[in-house]
């Protein structure tokens, strides 16, 4: 349980390292778009009336840690997503990029993105998943682990909570 383990009040961050796979018939952009990766994630939670100022801080620090670690500011450059580039659940994107040598000049490749997703995650996953029955407790409710049959395995008590499986349109 992350808030067992760590700080118990936002504002605080999760860190995870690990293998990632995309599902791609033919590759294109090897270098960039290989179908089995070592990927890095932070996810950081903040309350909404500071997360621009979040955003802006995680997308700074990034920045200038490529810096420290010795890469040359004039092939590194942080930019930002015109509104027309953004996701439909984000509230700002800025990729941090590098004039790699095997590419064309002038012509960059993404390091890293850092992104404000708002609370478009969370609300995904509550959506229809977790249904906390009882209103008068204003605790998150327990976490659901669908086990080896399918069915959900309770952590805790399990008494508050439902499961919802989009696919067969089930209730447990």
């Amino acid at each position: 349980n992350v808030l067992d383990s760590t700080r118990v009040r936002i504002p605080f961050g999760i860190a995870q390292i690990g293998k990632s796979f995309r599902n791609e018939i033919t590759p294109r952009n090897f270098t960039f778009r290989s179908r089995e990766f070592e990927q890095m994630e932070i996810e950081f939670f903040c309350h909404p009336s500071t997360s621009r100022d979040w955003y802006q801080f995680w997308r700074d620090r990034r920045y200038q840690w490529y810096l420290k670690l010795g890469l040359a500011s004039e092939r590194l450059q942080l930019r930002d997503h015109d509104p027309d580039e953004l996701s439909h659940y984000s509230c700002g994107t800025a990729d941090i990029e590098y004039a790699f040598p095997f590419l064309p000049p002038g012509e960059f490749g993404e390091l890293e993105g850092v992104a404000h997703r708002g609370d478009f995650d969370l609300r995904s996953h509550q959506d229809g998943k977790l249904v906390h029955e009882d209103p008068a407790d204003k605790n998150s409710p327990f976490i659901v682990e669908p086990g080896s049959d399918g069915k959900p395995k309770y952590r805790g008590s399990g008494k508050d909570l439902r499961y919802f499986d989009e696919v067969t349109r089930e209730r447990y």
